[in-house]
């Protein structure tokens, strides 16, 4: 049926009728002329942002609505997650890309995070840090050259961070001695690095290879620990941080801050939907994540490139979820309830 029969059944009225008219319209129909936001817990330039900007330009949506990025920072993507979660309408209208320590922030009972992670409809994420890890790297010219020196140095490593989290487990979980200096962005630290003022940093693989091409082929920084369960195949020579956590409560406290980094840039949809709509998008999210021409886009900017399907991000959130309590304890006691990264 029709809006317009409906109107006509329901005498042209009520709010309840016009309610039903739109949901009888087809997903061709709901987007022909429309324009879709994909809503950002980043500003603009960061991992998120780029990627989101490359995924519009080969999602389409049935009826060819326009799509543009809407960047939303703030409060670790809370501000993001809470808007598409509570606030945004909830007619596909809204598609999203939140930050991957959201989860985290939710199950630590952050109490800004108005969302439920597990209501969530998550679509997929195009890159994982699986094999484009995310590492711990040092100067080239830093006299501690291992983690076992590090862990036996009179002095602790000094490094530069702007809110990732684990800079902050590696002394209780990797049992590294650390000084943490905060900037308040990510170029801050490049600087800090090359002038010397700081001995390390964290970063995706990916991230360091787009921003500094030439850093690891000149030796101003050389990776020490990526932070994954098994060595990825582009850095088979560098510990894993799974080989350094030697008691059980160590690696559970690894895994409940690595498991995010497994998600690394998922998409979603707040709960609620109209079900044709979200199986709409989710079809067009599938075409895209796994499109060769998506996968030569994503590469040549420089990104990783190592898709998980919807489902599999929602088994991570799960998973998340499921962790023994003393891990999320530690978590609290250690980080707080901010999450980030």
């Amino acid at each position: 049926m029709n809006k317009l029969a409906i109107a006509v059944v329901c005498g042209l009225a009520t709010s309840l009728c016009l309610a039903q008219a739109a949901r009888a319209e087809s997903p061709e129909e709901f987007y022909r002329g429309k324009t879709v936001k994909m809503v950002v817990g980043s500003g603009v330039g960061a991992g998120y942002d780029h990627f989101a900007r490359a995924t519009i330009r080969y999602l389409k949506l049935p009826g060819k609505p326009t799509l543009i990025v809407q960047n939303m920072p703030g409060a670790r993507g809370i501000i993001a997650a809470n808007y598409i979660y509570g606030i945004a309408p909830k007619d596909g209208s809204i598609l999203g890309m939140v930050n991957r320590y959201t989860v985290v922030q939710a199950v630590t009972g952050n109490k800004r995070a108005k969302y439920d992670p597990r209501k969530f409809v998550w679509l997929g994420t195009p890159a994982t840090y699986d094999e484009d890890p995310y590492v711990l790297v040092v100067r080239g010219d830093h006299r501690l050259k291992t983690v076992e020196d590090i862990r036996n140095a009179k002095e602790p490593l000094i490094i530069g961070n702007t809110g990732s989290d684990l800079p902050l487990i590696l002394e209780p979980a990797l049992g590294m001695k650390v000084k943490i200096i905060q900037y308040k962005a990510k170029g801050m630290v490049d600087i800090a690095i090359e002038r010397k003022e700081v001995d390390s940093m964290g970063i995706a693989l990916a991230n360091l290879e787009k921003r500094h091409p030439d850093w690891l082929k000149r030796k101003v920084v050389r990776p020490l620990v990526q932070f994954v369960k098994k060595r990825s195949s582009k850095l088979p020579d560098v510990v894993a941080s799974s080989e350094l956590a030697t008691k059980p409560h160590q690696r559970a406290l690894l895994n409940f801050i690595e498991t995010p980094l497994a998600m690394a840039y998922p998409f979603v949809l707040a709960p609620g939907l109209p079900g044709d709509r979200v199986a709409a998008i989710q079809k067009a999210f599938d075409k895209v994540l796994f499109d060769p021409g998506y996968r030569q886009e994503v590469l040549k900017q420089g990104l990783a490139y190592s898709p998980k399907s919807g489902k599999q991000v929602k088994e991570l959130v799960e998973e998340l979820y499921a962790a023994p309590k003393e891990s999320i304890a530690a978590y609290k006691k250690i980080v707080g309830t901010r999450g980030g990264g």
